[in-house]
């Protein structure tokens, strides 16, 4: 098990361009998606996103006291994270704030919840945040750490996945299921309003896998789609893989697979080039570098930003708000964006 911190003070000597994040929901911003690293990844072009806010939120203000927060990301290997915490540093430093973003650096699997639990709780004992970010690895079984946290007397925000607790501050994520929807539409299009589709699922018992899924069957639901199969890869490429070859002697007449995030999606595309299988449509979910440079590659059909750098934004301007002036936070926020990222469409 390995814990991660990328810490951030007040003043780097280049601090990122931080696009504004609007106070208003009848706002729609664009905001650049590529990479923090773009030497990492020099075939993937930035893409601009839109979106709107369900509601609206606290105007940003600079921390007139040295304030500590914690902003506990899940596997800083996979790109969505990566991204997220990159912004949430950035949004500290341009509020004169100081975050800590701690991950674990490695791929989310069975054990991933309770180490999770355990960084946290490692953070209680050892540190003195004044707040805490949260993209919870399990909405339940995280519930009784953060609760221990509120009684700390810090200030907790969840980010991407919601936590069940009455008592956190708020919730910002993306709003998935009109994402979800709209991608299962796109596939519905793509096959000609008929065809026999394979569905990846996310995590049990993460929200955000959830309402993806209720998204893809609502979209889906347009056409006379078959449903072959529907089961979880919990977010894995290799889980996906395995699971793909399964289907593909299990089932040997399909048109597409749509996945909850990129990462299974490649892996189903790795099991469809070893059978020769490249006529089924895949599509992803994430918009991470490695999903574009699959759509320029013609393997992957779509997929869809969940645009990570304004959610941490927004979950930054609104956790310094708070604790400046210890004002009541809207219960939630979505981000909502429907815009998929195709080849056609591609910049």
């Amino acid at each position: 098990m390995a814990f991660v911190v990328a810490a951030v003070g007040c003043s780097p000597q280049n601090p990122p361009d931080i696009t504004e994040v609007p106070t208003t929901p009848e706002v729609t911003v664009s905001t650049s998606t590529g990479s923090p690293d773009p030497s990492n990844t020099p075939s993937s072009p930035t893409q601009d996103v839109q979106f709107q806010l369900s509601t609206a939120i606290p105007e940003a203000v600079s921390a007139t006291q040295p304030w500590k927060i914690a902003y506990v990301i899940k596997a800083l290997r996979e790109p969505y994270w990566h991204r997220m915490g990159k912004a949430a540093q950035a949004m500290a430093t341009k509020l004169s704030a100081e975050v800590d973003v701690y991950g674990i650096d490695s791929p989310q699997n069975a054990e991933f919840v309770e180490e999770q639990i355990i960084l946290i709780s490692e953070l209680l004992e050892q540190e003195d945040y004044d707040g805490l970010v949260l993209g919870a690895a399990d909405s339940i079984r995280l519930a009784p750490i953060i609760e221990k946290a509120i009684a700390q007397g810090i200030s907790v925000i969840a980010v991407d996945t919601p936590i069940s607790s009455e008592n956190i501050e708020t919730f910002v994520g993306f709003d998935n299921f009109a994402a979800g929807e709209s991608m299962g539409r796109w596939v519905v299009e793509q096959l000609g309003g008929e065809g026999n589709v394979l569905i990846l699922e996310g995590a049990q018992h993460h929200d955000n896998a959830l309402e993806r899924h209720k998204g893809f069957l609502a979209g889906l639901k347009t056409g006379q789609i078959k449903i072959l199969a529907s089961q979880s890869a919990n977010w894995n490429t290799t889980e996906a893989e395995a699971l793909t070859e399964q289907w593909l002697q299990q089932y040997p007449e399909v048109d597409a697979i749509v996945s909850a995030n990129d990462q299974m999606a490649l892996g189903a595309i790795a099991a469809l080039e070893a059978s020769n299988r490249d006529e089924i449509l895949v599509t992803g979910f994430d918009g991470s570098d490695d999903a574009l440079a699959a759509i320029q590659a013609k393997t992957l059909g779509a997929t869809i930003d969940q645009i990570p750098e304004p959610q941490a934004e927004i979950v930054i301007q609104m956790m310094i708000s708070h604790l400046e002036q210890q004002n009541p936070l809207p219960r939630e926020v979505f981000l909502k964006s429907t815009q998929l990222i195709t080849l056609d469409n591609f910049p």
